[in-house]
Formats: structure tokens, sequence, C-alpha cells
């Protein structure tokens, strides 16, 4: 599959890296993930603001993989940075 995207979109699977994309953004990011989660592991998260200029990372405890959709602390954090809190 990797291969078919490479050919016919003619991008690189490697362009996709977090290491190669996201110093490229610019725009700030507020990247909320449990440290519990089963489904991706939170070190995905790490690389991700780690490498990304102006991004914060929140981690949660006990809230799962979408337990911070209903969490209300996370709402307020989540409801502060878009107002530019």
């Amino acid at each position: 599959m990797q291969a078919q995207i490479e050919r016919r979109f003619g991008i690189r699977w490697r362009d996709f890296e977090v290491e190669a994309t996201a110093p490229k953004l610019s725009q700030p990011a507020l990247i909320v993930h449990d440290v519990d989660d089963r489904d991706n592991p939170f070190r995905d998260s790490e690389r991700y603001a780690q490498h990304w200029p102006g991004a914060r990372l929140v981690a949660t405890h006990g809230l799962g993989h979408r337990g911070a959709l209903y969490d209300s602390a996370v709402i307020h954090k989540a409801a502060a940075f878009l107002g530019g809190a």
C-alpha cells in the first residue's frame, strides 16, 4: 500500500513522518493525550509536541483514548487555548 501511494501521488512516505512535517507547521497546537491510551501510544504525541513549534502537550491520566472529549478540565483547557488565554 505504501509503495502504491508513493507511485500514484509522487510523494515519499517518509515525508509524512512527524519529524519531516511538524517543524514546518507555524500555527500553535494543543495536543491532549492520555498516558494510558491503549489505541495510540502517548509517545506519539510527545514526538509531535517535540517537533511542532508552538505545540503544547497536555497529558491526562485515566481518561483512555476518548475520555478527554468528556472531561471538564480538558474541555476548559481547550476552550482557553482556542480563546487565546
